[in-house]
């Protein structure tokens, strides 16, 4: 509020602006206390998404608008500093003279006009903020100007979104289709590199949401958002005292679409691709392993010899025959073994007893074999820490 002429910070205001800056303050020490790379960037993610839910709720429960289409200027954002990111990846991953390797696939001869601009990463990064902000101006013009309200703008959003999904993907040239743009050299500024999974980066992600946040704080507080939650109540109610209901719900909307917009930036960032499909891959060093499948095989068979196991190779179970209480009979090729019980551990072909059989369904995926890189390849492609690559469909 204001008194003479100078504002007066209530004790309310005073209590919120303590709280989040106490969180900030401790989000901001987590790498003190946490000195796990992949942690790090998984938590780096959740701000990000934090950042997302602050938009949303600026736009949705401070103005009541009902925006269902809050991942388009997320995804915008993305796409921004993707594309710059993308024409700084090292050349071994590009086409001649640095075209992208995607297009090169599609056959295009050059470099699209709209993407040369994106060779500067000061326009990356300002259009990942401007274009969402224009977009989401325009169409907050539409609907605004129009007294579009309620369901209805809830449906014009979510049918935008849907619009500028389908445009990425059916553009198979330009943007990478659904396929996503990967291969991005890391976001660096004045020579400094944020890599994604250093502390660099979620400091960065950690500042901007200290920044978001509190810039939404201040327009909550201020008179456009005092107004803003008046339109909320009672918008008709609002528009009777003389106020220009739209312009209010355009900035309020175009702000909420400029903090999407830079945290689609900053998931691009940690994230390292973009695609107007896929969320992300999961890097979980944690819970997964990679195994050679011959070496795992003779390594389960020497252990089980070692511990009195024997082994007869080369002996197919034809069959397998036995009654409760009674010892099991399976056939063989060479010959009929009795046994106690028996473990049915046939991988993906189909068991002795056929009632198993609907139960066990084969998977199989796709190999990707080469001949061993030496160090000078495997630095240039930055795959230094042996990962493997599975698909979660599976």
């Amino acid at each position: 509020m204001r008194t003479q002429g100078k504002f007066k910070v209530s004790g309310k205001t005073k209590m919120e602006i303590a709280i989040y800056a106490a969180v900030c303050v401790a989000i901001l020490l987590v790498p003190v206390f946490l000195n796990d790379a992949f942690l790090l960037n998984k938590y780096a993610r959740y701000l990000v998404l934090s950042m997302l839910a602050i938009a949303l709720s600026l736009s949705w429960g401070y103005c009541g608008i009902l925006n269902l289409g809050q991942a388009t200027t997320f995804g915008l954002g993305s796409y921004c500093m993707a594309m710059a990111l993308k024409l700084k990846t090292i050349p071994v991953h590009t086409g001649a003279d640095g075209l992208p390797d995607f297009m090169v696939w599609n056959n295009l001869p050059e470099l699209p006009w709209f993407w040369k601009p994106f060779y500067s990463m000061t326009f990356g990064v300002a259009a990942g903020i401007l274009v969402p902000v224009l977009f989401a101006a325009l169409l907050g013009w539409f609907m605004f100007r129009g007294r579009i309200t309620g369901v209805y703008a809830a449906i014009i959003t979510l049918a935008a979104m849907v619009v500028v999904q389908l445009l990425i993907i059916d553009q198979q040239a330009y943007p990478g289709r659904f396929t996503r743009l990967t291969d991005l050299a890391q976001f660096d500024v004045a020579g400094f590199a944020f890599d994604a999974y250093g502390s660099a980066s979620y400091y960065l992600v950690a500042i901007c949401l200290t920044v978001s946040l509190f810039l939404a704080l201040a327009i909550t507080k201020s008179k456009a958002g005092l107004i803003a939650q008046a339109i909320r109540d009672q918008e008709d109610r609002v528009r009777f005292f003389g106020y220009d209901v739209a312009s209010y719900k355009i900035f309020i909307f175009a702000a909420s679409a400029a903090i999407a917009g830079l945290a689609g930036m900053l998931y691009t960032i940690v994230m390292e691709f973009a695609s107007p499909t896929f969320l992300g891959g999961e890097f979980s060093p944690l819970e997964n392993a990679n195994v050679h499948p011959a070496k795992l095989a003779a390594e389960l068979a020497r252990h089980a010899h070692d511990i009195g196991v024997e082994i007869h190779e080369q002996t197919r179970v034809l069959s397998l025959h036995g009654q409760d209480d009674e010892p099991l009979q399976l056939e063989t090729e060479r010959g009929t073994v009795t046994a106690a019980r028996a473990a049915l551990c046939t991988n993906v072909f189909p068991s002795p007893v056929r009632r198993y059989r609907p139960y066990v369904v084969p998977v199989w995926d796709h190999v990707l074999v080469t001949e061993p890189l030496s160090t000078a390849q495997r630095k240039a492609i930055g795959w230094s820490g042996r990962q493997g690559v599975g698909d979660a469909g599976n």
